[in-house]
């Protein structure tokens, strides 16, 4: 690699193997070849890596200046490169992009005080734009949209909710979504699938004496059914779904006492039960009836029913953000590197400058 500096390679190595050595004598042995060192640029993932790069060029320089065993012309190029050194680049493809908008506005087609921001920064700059949707400053549709989006996501999760979702999107916005289409409300969304839970929580409520409390699980679950009953049979509201998630985890623990008769619940909630045996003594014991398989795997369903409402309501809400705020921020001069790409004459600025 050093002894054909004007042959393009790729290496493909793993960590530790000595590639970013390999590079920094081939950046070398272009500066001793009468490269200016102006013109040597040396892409890195990240920062930190960039730093030991500039630190490894740097000790190399000086190695090779003061070298007596190597041409007297060599060493000169060295010790010019040396005190350059800052003229070379080397850093992330965040910060080259960055460094050539800023030098290059107009060939790039963007306003003079564009600056590239990372992930991070756009993390920011996008929980601003969601409180500024919140207030009504995208319109009072998207506004309504979001307390929807709210209503179903939980509290400490809905800003890095919002955020992830839609820096998702924005990395692929040239591609064409087929997005689900947005439910009206979750009553109708569920219509057919809470005919069982009906079923069970009226039965539950109508027997008492079969309350069991063998455990704390099961306590739980009888609790709930006696706070929650009447709302859980009413008709369900998007300000309930992420409770009712959570109360249909523990609905899975219910239990019947061992000593009621369990036919009085019905045939259709009775079948949702089998016996369960204590194990302990020589004879085993029929101790409850608790949930079977089945129950269990349509209670299952149901939440992950919640979870699809959900998802539906977010994608669509971030999907309708997605272009504004795009917009927003990218009139303010905040762009990724997406938008960098999309620049008009970015293409030809490899020509211009170099």
């Amino acid at each position: 690699m050093t002894d054909s500096n004007h042959v393009s390679y790729f290496v493909e190595a793993g960590a530790g193997s000595g590639k970013t050595t390999k590079l920094v004598s081939r950046m070398v042995s272009m500066v001793e070849e009468g490269v200016d060192v102006s013109e040597i640029c040396a892409i890195t993932f990240t920062k930190a890596a960039a730093a030991e790069f500039y630190s490894r060029f740097q000790e190399r320089l000086i190695e090779r200046s003061v070298d007596s065993e190597i041409d007297s012309r060599k060493r000169d190029y060295c010790q010019n490169a040396l005190e350059n050194i800052d003229l070379c680049f080397m850093g992330t493809i965040d910060s080259f992009c960055n460094m050539l908008i800023r030098e290059h506005p107009a060939e790039a087609g963007v306003p003079s005080d564009t600056r590239l921001i990372d992930e991070n920064e756009q993390a920011i700059l996008l929980k601003r734009e969601f409180k500024q949707i919140q207030n009504g400053e995208y319109g009072e549709e998207l506004k309504k949209f979001s307390h929807r989006f709210i209503l179903v996501t939980k509290g400490y999760m809905r800003e890095d909710k919002f955020v992830k979702l839609m820096q998702t999107l924005l990395e692929r916005r040239d591609t064409d979504f087929v997005l689900p289409s947005v439910p009206d409300d979750p009553d109708t969304f569920l219509s057919g699938k809470t005919g069982e839970l009906h079923k069970l929580v009226s039965a539950l409520c109508d027997h008492p004496y079969a309350e069991c409390d063998a455990t704390k699980g099961i306590r739980a679950a009888w609790d709930m059914i006696k706070r929650k009953s009447e709302r859980l049979l009413s008709p369900w509201k998007e300000s309930d779904l992420i409770e009712f998630r959570g109360d249909l985890k523990t609905l899975r623990e219910i239990a019947i006492n061992a000593d009621f008769d369990i036919n009085l619940l019905g045939p259709a909630v009775a079948g949702m039960f089998e016996e369960h045996y204590n194990r302990r003594p020589k004879i085993p014991k029929l101790d409850r009836y608790v949930l079977g398989d089945e129950t269990k795997e349509w209670i299952q369903q149901l939440m992950e029913s919640i979870d699809e409402y959900d998802y539906m309501i977010s994608l669509n809400f971030v999907a309708q953000c997605m272009p504004l705020i795009a917009e927003s921020l990218c009139s303010e001069g905040s762009f990724t590197c997406y938008e960098v790409t999309l620049c008009q004459g970015v293409d030809s600025l490899g020509h211009n400058c170099f």
